[in-house]
């Protein structure tokens, strides 16, 4: 229980001021929002200093990176069970960071925890007997990190949690969503979720859990000889239902033990990890029928198939040292296309192989440049932060071809580039081709190409180019012309004065090509007959 002394200190904490850490030199400081936010949370410790006793030694803000950090926290819990007083938690610093200011497409939340240290007495008595069974009286956490992102355009989202105990084991959470939200139609009180998982996978390392734990086991168990058969029969006896008339397992409950089995023998030979991944296929997301399953728990694993390993499957996915080896040698030019995508894409998003953005992206350039829209996509996203207008080319070049979130990425890069390189950047992708005439046979068609154009579908974007066709459509009389042009000028408006400068000599040389093709070609007479 609180003593009085405790109560009445925390009260007076509560209502005093909260203090600020640097004294503002002029009114607008007033404004900074990173003044505001740790007022913000500091009177949210105030708030949580009404539950348990907490101090902390700092707490640092950067809005615009989206981070705060927290060191030297220390609570005292006093939960009602702990008559000596022996519950504590330390923590050397919190990590919470979000999306940076700039990005409004992603919900990004992360939350890291480093030097967690406690006590036993900060749990139930019930519980008592798991840390005596692993040695952890006062139980550590070197580092324990939860981190969601949530893509708003498509729904989809990543969730991953990592963890480590001391001399225990480290672990990591993965799962990835096509599509994740709520269902409010039938119930708004009490929504639905929406889950449609294209992977998830659970990776426990052991650090020295298994030397606690083993000492429990069944002997059986513990044999290589004899653990895959108790494994595989414990199993299917839980699957069944414990009763001999249980039907058959499912192909999907098979696979799994059989999967255990394997996964087990090899693990008590050289206990280092065991692994539990889904194999579900990318192009076909399972959706997660929890009210289905709440009837049938097991139907849950013919959508989700899931199977044992000792190692993640993502380790197959790295590049064998030979083939990056010929690679990153400047004298073989034996690799096939597919190895140099493979190797590139490796390089540059540092999952396969040691990142190294320089080495892939020259490999993804040459692809690239040989027609490869999927290495240009895959070059421009690797480019995005680094060199913004070679990352808008190839952009250009991956949505033209229909490449997934190239045209975002165009559209989050003019934002960036001033216009006058938005520009010079379309045009060098374009170069020296001619306009078709085919477009010209009809006004739908002349409109279809204005807005290909305009918004980089189908055809390289191109203002300069979607403006010419737009002029013709407009002087047709289609109101879907004079829309497409008064969307560029608006774009050019906002863009400030240079940019109008550089646009009017754009929107000049459309003019006069676009008047040149309606004289030579009698667009009037072509368009209504006469």
């Amino acid at each position: 229980m609180r003593t009085p002394v405790s109560l009445a200190a925390g009260l007076a904490m509560s209502l005093a001021p909260v203090p600020v850490l640097a004294q503002p030199t002029g009114w607008l400081d007033l404004f900074d929002p990173n003044l505001w936010i740790e007022r913000g949370l500091q009177y949210g410790i105030m708030a949580a200093r009404t539950q348990v006793d907490l101090t902390y030694s700092a707490l640092t803000v950067d809005a615009l990176a989206g981070r705060a950090v927290l060191t030297d926290l220390v609570v005292l819990p006093l939960p009602e069970w702990d008559d000596e007083g022996a519950c504590s938690v330390s923590i050397d610093r919190i990590v919470l960071d979000t999306a940076p200011a700039g990005d409004v497409e992603n919900l990004k939340l992360r939350a890291s925890i480093y030097g967690l240290s406690t006590h036993r007495a900060c749990f139930p008595p019930d519980v008592w007997p798991v840390f005596a069974l692993l040695g952890q009286e006062t139980p550590s956490v070197p580092h324990a990190t939860l981190s969601i992102d949530y893509h708003f355009p498509t729904g989809a989202a990543g969730v991953d949690l990592h963890l480590v105990a001391d001399d225990l084991l480290a672990a990591d959470l993965t799962a990835e969503f096509d599509y994740l939200w709520i269902d409010a139609r039938g119930d708004i009180e009490e929504p639905e979720p929406v889950a449609f998982l294209t992977a998830a996978s659970l990776s426990v390392e052991n650090l020295g859990i298994w030397d606690r734990l083993s000492n429990i086991l069944p002997t059986g168990f513990k044999d290589p000889a004899t653990a895959p058969a108790q494994v595989a029969g414990l199993l299917t006896q839980m699957m069944q239902g414990g009763t001999d008339s249980a039907p058959a397992l499912r192909p999907a409950q098979a696979a799994f033990v059989a999967s255990a089995q394997d996964a087990w023998a090899a693990f008590v030979s050289d206990p280092k990890r065991l692994v539990v991944e889904t194999g579900i296929d990318p192009a076909a997301p399972a959706y997660l029928d929890f009210a289905a399953w709440e009837n049938d728990p097991w139907a849950a694993m013919d959508a989700i198939n899931p199977a044992v390993a000792v190692a993640p499957s993502a380790l197959q996915d790295m590049v064998p040292v030979a083939l990056l080896r010929a690679a990153l040698s400047s004298e073989d030019n034996s690799l096939s296309p597919e190895d140099k995508f493979r190797v590139g894409r490796a390089l540059v998003t540092g999952v396969g192989a040691p990142r190294s953005v320089n080495a892939g992206a020259r490999m993804l350039f040459e692809l690239a440049q040989g027609g490869s829209t999927v290495a240009a996509a895959t070059l421009s996203e690797a480019l995005e932060n680094r060199d913004p207008r070679a990352a808008y080319g190839w952009a250009v070049v991956a949505a033209s071809a229909g490449q997934a979130g190239a045209a975002a990425r165009m559209d989050r890069l003019e934002r960036v580039l001033p216009f006058a390189e938005v520009l010079a950047v379309q045009a060098e992708v374009h170069g020296d081709q001619s306009h078709p005439r085919a477009p010209l046979g009809s006004i739908a068609t002349v409109k279809a190409e204005a807005r290909a154009r305009l918004t980089g579908q189908g055809k390289p974007r191109s203002y300069e180019i979607a403006a010419m066709w737009a002029m013709i459509a407009s002087a047709s009389g289609e109101s879907e012309g004079a829309a497409i042009l008064q969307e560029i000028d608006q774009k050019v408006a906002a863009s400030g004065t240079e940019a109008q400068e550089v646009w009017a000599r754009a929107e000049s040389k459309a003019s006069e090509l676009a008047m040149r093709i309606w004289i030579t070609e009698d667009l009037p007479t072509r368009y209504t007959g006469d």
